[in-house]
């Protein structure tokens, strides 16, 4: 994790699993590359937590969306194989006034928080 793709009020995690916001000081300890910090994971509570709103597509598969403006964030479970085991991660991406994806998926809240902020210049806060 660089100190370059986060913002001041992003949230990342302790070694216990407590998020914190960070500040100016937390970016000056990501930057000198001694720290305690970790990507927080996006999982289904984040999603709420941010006020994405449950939905179902026609094919019975749950997403999360939160729409603004011309554009939506669509959030969901992304499934994949591993060494043989199935495992899973939350994922979200950007689509169009189309519902075209744009760009591509990402994992992490502050990378949530940072394109959500990008779009409506709003803060993502718990």
């Amino acid at each position: 994790m660089k100190a370059s793709e986060l913002r001041i009020g992003n949230l990342l995690e302790l070694p216990n699993k407590q998020a914190v916001q960070i500040s100016i000081d937390s970016l000056k300890e990501i930057e000198s590359g001694i720290h305690p910090y970790q990507k927080i994971p996006l999982t289904e509570d984040w999603l709420v937590r941010f006020g994405f709103i449950k939905m179902i597509n026609p094919n019975n598969r749950i997403y999360y969306s939160l729409a603004d403006y011309r554009a939506e964030i669509i959030g969901y479970r992304k499934e994949y194989v591993m060494l043989g085991e199935i495992h899973f991660e939350w994922v979200f991406y950007l689509t169009d006034s189309n519902g075209d994806r744009i760009g591509k998926e990402h994992n992490s809240v502050h990378q949530l928080q940072n394109l959500y902020f990008l779009l409506t210049g709003k803060e993502l806060i718990k």
